[in-house]
Order: C-alpha cells, then sequence, then structure tokens
C-alpha cells in the first residue's frame, strides 16, 4: 500500500513539474514583455495592446522555456546531475542565461527594428537599458525555474529512494518468510511430537525439559519473523535450545561446540543464520557414537562467525540444493558487502560476517 501511495506522489510530481516548468516560461515572458514596455514607453499599454504583448510575449517565454527543457534534457546524457551535481548545477545556469539572452534579445532587437527602422546601433545606444532591464529580470527567473527544478529533483529522488527502500524491505521480509517457513514445518512438528511421545513414557521429567526447549524454540521464531537483525547473543540461545532438542532425538554422536567471545555477542545477525547453517550440518551427515558429527561456532576474528562441521558419509536421499546457504547470502546483502564464504575442505566451514548494528539499517 505504501509502495503505490509513493509511486503515485511520484507521477503526480511529474505532471506538476511539466506544469510548473510551463507556467514559469509563460508568466515571466509576459511579465518581462510587460516591464520592458513600460521601460520603453513610460506607461502600461492599452487593454487590447496589453492582451497582444500579453500573449505574445508568453508565447516567446514558453518557446524559450521548451528550448532549455530540450537542451537540460540533452546535456542530462552527457553529464548526470547525480553523479556531478556542482558541475551539472554550473553548467545549467550558464546555458540557460545565454540562450535566454540571446533569444530575448533577438526578439527585442527584431520588434523595435520593425517599429522603428534604425540601425543596430542606433537602437542599441537608445535602448541599451530596456535591453540590461530585460536581461536582469530573465537571469531572476532563470534562478527561479532552476530552484523550483532543483526542488522536483530532489523530491524525485527522494521518491524513487523510498520505493527502493521498500522494495529491498519487502524482499528482505520475503526471505524472512522462506526462513521460517523451514522452521515450522510439518515435518520439523511432527518429529518434534514423536519425541515428546516417547519421551512421555520413558522419562517425564525430560519430556518436561524437551517441551520447554520446542517452546523456546518456537517462540524465538515467531519473535523475530519480522526482524532483520537479533544479537548474536539471542541467536546462539536459540542455537543452544534446539542443540538440545537434536541430542534428544538423535541420542549420541552429535557435539556442539560455542567459542564465541563474550564482547561480540551484543552485536548483530540475520535471524536463524547460525541454526540454518547447524541444520545443514546435521542434514548433509550420518552420525552415532562411533562416527559423531562435531560442530563448532567460532569468531578467529572480531568481525565474522564460523561454523566448522566434520564430514561424515552423506545420507543417501539427501542432495544438496544449498536453498539455506542462499538465503543467508542474500539476506547479508542488505546490510554489508562482506559476503558469507564457503569452505568445503577437510572440514566444512561456512564464515558468516558478524554486523555492527550502528552501521546496520535494521528495520524491527
Amino acid at each position: 500500500m505504501q509502495l503505490v501511495i509513493i509511486r503515485n506522489l511520484r507521477y503526480l510530481s511529474s505532471v506538476e513539474k511539466r506544469i510548473l516548468f510551463i507556467l514559469t516560461g509563460v508568466v515571466s515572458g509576459a511579465t518581462i514583455g510587460v516591464l520592458v514596455y513600460y521601460n520603453l514607453a513610460g506607461i502600461f499599454p492599452p487593454p487590447l495592446k496589453l492582451g497582444l504583448l500579453i500573449t505574445g510575449s508568453a508565447a516567446l517565454g514558453l518557446g524559450i522555456q521548451l528550448i532549455l527543457l530540450k537542451i537540460s534534457s540533452l546535456v542530462n546524457s552527457k553529464i548526470s546531475w547525480q553523479t556531478h551535481f556542482g558541475q551539472r548545477l554550473g553548467l545549467e545556469i550558464a546555458i540557460n542565461s545565454l540562450v535566454t539572452i540571446i533569444l530575448s534579445g533577438l526578439a527585442l532587437l527584431g520588434v523595435l527594428k520593425s517599429i522603428s527602422g534604425e540601425s543596430i546601433v542606433n537602437i542599441w545606444s537608445r535602448y541599451w537599458q530596456s535591453f540590461l532591464l530585460m536581461w536582469i529580470l530573465c537571469l531572476v527567473f532563470i534562478l527561479i525555474y532552476t530552484i523550483i527544478k532543483l526542488l522536483f529533483y530532489a523530491q524525485f529522488h527522494y521518491a524513487i529512494g523510498q520505493i527502493d527502500e521498500l522494495k529491498a524491505e519487502r524482499k528482505q521480509m520475503k526471505l524472512q518468510f522462506e526462513a521460517l517457513k523451514s522452521q515450522l514445518s510439518p515435518h520439523y512438528l511432527f518429529n518434534s511430537l514423536n519425541t515428546i511421545s516417547s519421551l512421555l513414557y520413558d522419562d517425564k521429567k525430560a519430556a518436561e525439559e524437551f517441551i520447554r526447549r520446542l517452546a523456546e524454540t518456537y517462540h524465538y521464531i515467531l519473535a523475530t519473523h519480522k526482524k532483520q537483525l537479533v544479537s548474536v547473543s539471542e541467536e546462539l540461545s536459540f542455537v543452544q535450545a534446539y542443540y538440545y532438542l537434536l541430542c534428544v532425538r538423535y541420542k549420541e554422536g552429535l557435539k556442539l561446540q560455542v567459542n564465541i567471545p563474550e564482547h561480540l555477542k551484543d552485536l548483530m545477525i540475520p535471524p536463524m543464520t547460525l541454526q540454518i547453517l547447524v541444520e545443514n550440518a546435521i542434514k548433509h551427515n550420518t552420525f552415532s557414537l562411533n562416527q559423531p558429527l562435531k560442530i563448532e561456532l567460532k569468531a578467529k576474528n572480531d568481525s565474522a562467525v564460523h561454523v566448522i562441521n566434520n564430514k561424515t558419509v552423506q545420507p543417501a536421499n539427501v542432495s544438496s540444493n544449498k536453498i539455506g546457504l542462499q538465503n543467508i547470502a542474500l539476506r547479508y546483502q542488505y546490510f554489508t558487502s562482506e559476503k558469507i564464504k564457503i569452505l568445503d575442505e577437510d572440514n566444512f566451514e561456512v564464515v558468516v560476517p558478524i554486523i555492527d548494528n550502528t552501521k546496520s539499517h535494521e528495520a524491527a
């Protein structure tokens, strides 16, 4: 809805821009024509002559305005406002002033010559003050025209920025939703309920703890599905609760080690990033007490978390489409130019950047 409103504002501004540009040319032409006439004759013209004067001057002003717009469009293809604002502004004023002075001067010269029949030298010596007045008024209107143009330029690019920001936010939320769906899948819930069912007969205390940890994971998923970033500390608490569920379900052969310094835990990370990487390690490896799967979360420096797991035999019915890794990589694009790194050697390692929330654009 907000995107539609901004698009409509952008469209209305484009229409208003054309109208104001046209009105600027018409009004400036008519005003300058009347003032120059008064300077020449010392009186305002009678109604009929005034109407003709205003019509002719307005038409001239509009014609000059259309020529300026065409020249501006040609210059835009060579020098962009966005990349060379100062240079483009100076060039705009200089070209507009030069073109307007030449065309208006020729127009007034033509009118005076047709009326008086005098030579150009004589016309200039008698009416140079009127020429000077006209050119000063032209420069004033050019400055007004340039200010109006800059206002619309600023508003237009603000609207564009808002649209791009909303599009990015919408895409980010879509990626968040895809990650959310994977965690709320019926398969995940079915396995959890089966585990609870078996624990109720064997160990009620373990069943209670499992339910509590399961509730923690769902609470985290639901609480963060609209957040673009969470603290590393929150994400690690989620991973620990999730790891407990896995240990109960798989019984043995799964080891998780966390070595993240305390001073990094207040920095930010997209939600479910570490959990998805832990889940991927489990999904793509078979493990047992004799052949354990070891997953380590550690920070080799202060800028990234390394998720490392040893490689065992891959399950026969699992193929790697890397959807989880793609989801994480795409979400990271909105917060940092640093890319996630994947190292598939003796161990499988994924390096995900830690984000300083003072430099991010988090939108909870």
